[in-house]
């Protein structure tokens, strides 16, 4: 799955909302997507990485939503 660096419009220009949803479980299950302060107190459960591809892929999410509000 091509991720466009993980830019919000292009993910939501070129993908379902499935499709988006399937990324973002990807991510969460990845290992290299946990954050490993996490069990020494951290409040993130992800990596700084991980956290900005999530919140891009919350974004595509957000821009395709609005969409197809204003096309109804």
């Amino acid at each position: 799955m091509k991720t466009f660096g993980f830019d919000s419009t292009k993910l939501a220009n070129n993908y379902t909302f499935e499709q988006l949803n399937e990324l973002r479980k990807k991510i969460e299950n990845d290992p290299q997507s946990q954050n490993p302060d996490y069990s020494k107190g951290s409040i993130y459960l992800y990596s700084p990485k991980a956290r900005k591809k999530l919140d891009n892929i919350a974004w595509a999410v957000t821009y395709k939503l609005r969409r197809l509000k204003n096309d109804n």
